[in-house]
């Protein structure tokens, strides 16, 4: 008989899909909940962060998660948990209470106002953050993936960009995208930037009137973002300022399709695979970019060591973390 799994995931893009189906291909049974609720009443009020409609919505959410799923699982996984209450919790671990309960923390803890509420109800706690990970003895210290789209060779893939970005509006982007693509198009290197930004940031935000020609209003679609990552010398990554955990788009392009990457975490600097060759660190505040940097070409990673970042293998930790 499959092992069964209740997978309680952040819906954010397709990536609870494409993690649900790494875990079946292992052979479990799995069942699937995003604890964020999605309706647009819930939207507007946690965006103007109006807590009292924002907090009875999630509630009402996660009891009746916890009440649709079944009993006897053998794993309870939770990406995030950012949005599923204590009480639904309680109520879904009484209902198993011989599973195995796995928290992934994608996300670092100052963002994460929920962790603290619900972090008993975990048996194993992995974070995406390794600063958040050395800081409390709980966590087990475990970077993202890159999916089947990135897990393909393009050393030698025709270059039409020197430095390609895609990522959403917020903090500080829109006014250091525009910054770099000055910086660069003086040095008469080629740019292809997308922001993706809401209806009601497109036509009220500052920064955003700035770089208008580079907004999107819909997500461009996985496959869209490979092809113009791979047809680009290099990727930015402009990571959260309140985040120190590397990114997506960070495994991606320097496991997935072999690129170079230009980032603002600094924190890039403590990893095993970090070199200046392959990866460029900038400062937010004064920003410089070397077209040396381009002129280099990339030096692959070993194979066994970006074949763990797989997604296929990365799920396994999770369920076979003793072999």
């Amino acid at each position: 008989m499959k092992k069964r799994v209740l997978f309680i995931g952040i819906g954010f893009y397709d990536y609870d899909l494409i993690i649900q189906q790494a875990i079946e291909k292992l052979g479990f049974e799995v069942d699937y909940f995003c604890e964020t609720p999605k309706t647009i009443t819930y939207t507007i009020s946690n965006h103007l962060k109006i807590r009292s409609i924002s907090n009875r919505i999630k509630s009402k959410h996660s009891i009746l998660i916890a009440t649709k799923c079944k009993e006897n699982y053998d794993f309870i996984f939770v990406i995030k948990g950012d949005v599923i209450t204590p009480e639904s919790l309680e109520i879904i671990r009484q209902k198993n209470k011989t599973a195995k309960t796995i928290l992934y923390l994608w996300d670092s803890i100052k963002r994460m106002s929920n962790y603290k509420k619900i972090e008993s109800y975990f048996d194993t706690i992995y974070s995406f953050d390794r600063v958040d990970a050395l800081n409390d003895n709980k966590l087990k210290f475990k970077p993202l993936f890159y999916r089947s789209e990135y897990k393909r060779d393009e050393s030698n893939h025709s270059f039409l960009f020197d430095l390609f970005f895609i990522g959403w509006a917020h903090s500080d982007r829109a006014t250091l995208l525009q910054k770099i693509a000055s910086i660069l198009e003086e040095q008469k290197l080629k740019v292809k930037f997308f922001i993706f930004v809401g209806k009601m940031s497109y036509y009220i935000s500052k920064s955003i009137r700035t770089v208008r020609s580079m907004t999107i209003r819909k997500p461009i679609s996985p496959k869209a973002v490979v092809k113009y990552s791979t047809h680009s010398r290099a990727v930015l990554d402009l990571a959260h300022p309140l985040q120190t955990g590397l990114t997506m788009r960070t495994i991606e392009v320097l496991f997935g399709i072999n690129r170079k990457l230009i980032t603002t975490n600094k924190d890039i600097v403590n990893y095993s695979f970090y070199n200046e060759n392959n990866i460029l660190i900038i400062n937010r505040e004064n920003l410089e970019i070397p077209k040396s940097f381009f002129e280099k070409d990339f030096i692959p990673y070993p194979k066994e060591f970006i074949d763990s970042f797989f997604i296929e293998n990365w799920v396994k930790d999770f369920f076979y973390e003793d072999k």
